[in-house]
């Protein structure tokens, strides 16, 4: 089945805001994060950047243990965030929710989200896991452009992100070196659990919602934030790694 979604929000806010995202699901219920996720975020940022946005969805996050994050000592109820804050709170908020969900196994099963505000000319993109952003810039006196990616995939080639996930107790192998076999060609780097019985949970991502198993081991649900200015910018590529690494 195909766990992947995608989420276009023209004028979110009513005020000339567009907000887009994919959402990458994986495990057994990867299709139910990817549309659990994709229901909850938009909503709660909205609400949290103050424009109002799906009462259901702020009073599920209220209701939950996730009340914690929502309290920022600002003494402002209800407390209004810019966008990039904002969507940090959706992110974190909508992981516990989903991990907190009776309807859906989050055990070895979650999504990334990769997603972008725009508002006017200003361009935020927050991603966690693997999908990417890529834009297009056309080149000063020229029919030819320029394209920049604009996300660093969050896996175990990054350093920081490998000190996370070892500094938590996670054991890096690939596959073949977790089975004690050699190391093949094209193997993958892989989490797992430094003493268990079970081989698990195996995940090459370091950063995702959901993966209640994973997360033990430091994968984070915590986004990473690129902000720019849109000027000479004409197209903007947001996909799953299912289009950009097959």
């Amino acid at each position: 089945a195909n766990q992947d979604r995608y989420d276009i929000r023209i004028n979110i806010d009513n005020k000339g805001t567009h907000y887009l995202a994919v959402y990458d699901g994986h495990g057994p219920g990867g299709h139910h994060c990817a549309e659990f996720c994709k229901e909850k975020i938009p909503d709660l940022f909205l609400s949290y950047r103050g424009g109002g946005g799906e009462q259901r969805a702020t009073n599920q996050a209220r209701s939950s243990s996730s009340r914690r994050a929502m309290i920022c000592g600002c003494g402002t109820s209800p407390c209004v965030f810019g966008t990039k804050d904002a969507l940090e709170k959706a992110y974190l908020d909508t992981n516990v929710l989903l991990v907190e969900s009776d309807e859906i196994n989050t055990e070895l099963s979650g999504t990334t989200s990769t997603a972008i505000v725009l508002d006017k000319d200003r361009l935020t993109v927050s991603n966690v896991g693997d999908s990417v952003v890529i834009l297009g810039s056309k080149n000063p006196g020229s029919e030819t452009m320029t394209a920049s990616l604009l996300v660093k995939p969050h896996d175990l080639s990054r350093l920081d992100e490998r000190a996370r996930i070892e500094n938590s107790g996670g054991l890096i192998l690939s596959a073949e070196e977790y089975d004690g076999l050699p190391k093949s060609t094209n193997s993958v780097p892989r989490i797992w659990y430094r003493e268990s019985s079970e081989k698990l949970p195996g995940c090459a991502f370091t950063r995702s919602l959901g993966d209640e198993i994973a997360q033990k081991l430091g994968v984070s649900a915590r986004p990473e934030f690129h902000e720019r200015r849109v000027e000479k910018d004409q197209v903007l590529v947001i996909a799953s790694d299912g289009l950009t690494d097959f």
